[in-house]
């Protein structure tokens, strides 16, 4: 079922494409992918909605939601890579395996994203067990995590995080986020780091 929040937004970004674009010009594939990227921003699509949800509100296979996502990204999307990742991490469960991290990137947009920084940065993720599973080894995802949030590298931030989750710290000024993530995890069930973003960002 489509549902729109705001129907008077959702009509003026139509108008406004069509004035740009000009009236016509829009193909069948291009009104989808506006029409899906509307609904992202301002119908019931809003939010960490996974493909599979939006598959069953839109009544379409998943292949073409995951397309349609990418394709909307790509058009129409004003979030950067920091933003998006943010957001992501921020909803799922983080797996530590052995000296790897793992999780789940269902956007296509952002997980190419990430493949690009992660290369600028001499480095790269595994996607070789499933495209949607994520994993790379807790010094590249300490990389990765400084690169996009600069705030990490700060040790008045990593105390303040410290703090908030009871973690001890060594004395002086050495300690760094890898240990920090390493100590966060040391106590969990499961090996699985829950909520590392949001005690990280909401501290």
């Amino acid at each position: 079922m489509i549902i729109v929040s705001n129907k008077n937004k959702f009509a003026q970004e139509i108008i406004d494409i069509l004035n740009t674009r000009g009236f016509g010009n829009l193909n069948k594939n291009d009104w989808e992918v506006l029409i899906f990227s509307l609904l992202k921003k301002y119908g019931n699509l809003q939010g960490a909605v996974s493909n599979h949800q939006i598959s069953i509100e839109l009544q379409m296979p998943e292949t073409k939601v995951k397309r349609l996502a990418y394709e909307a990204n790509l058009k129409y999307s004003s979030k950067n890579i920091s933003d998006s990742f943010k957001v992501v991490l921020e909803k799922v469960t983080l797996i530590k395996k052995d000296d790897k991290i793992q999780f789940v990137i269902e956007d296509q947009f952002l997980k190419l994203g990430i493949c690009a920084k992660l290369k600028e940065l001499g480095h790269h993720a595994d996607y070789s067990f499933n495209n949607e599973i994520v994993s790379m080894r807790i010094d590249v995802f300490v990389a990765l995590m400084q690169e996009l949030y600069p705030e990490l590298k700060d040790i008045k931030t990593l105390k303040k995080i410290a703090k908030a989750n009871n973690v001890k710290m060594r004395d002086g000024n050495s300690f760094d986020f890898k240990e920090l993530l390493s100590n966060l995890s040391k106590d969990i069930a499961s090996s699985t780091i829950v909520n590392l973003l949001t005690t990280i960002f909401l501290c």
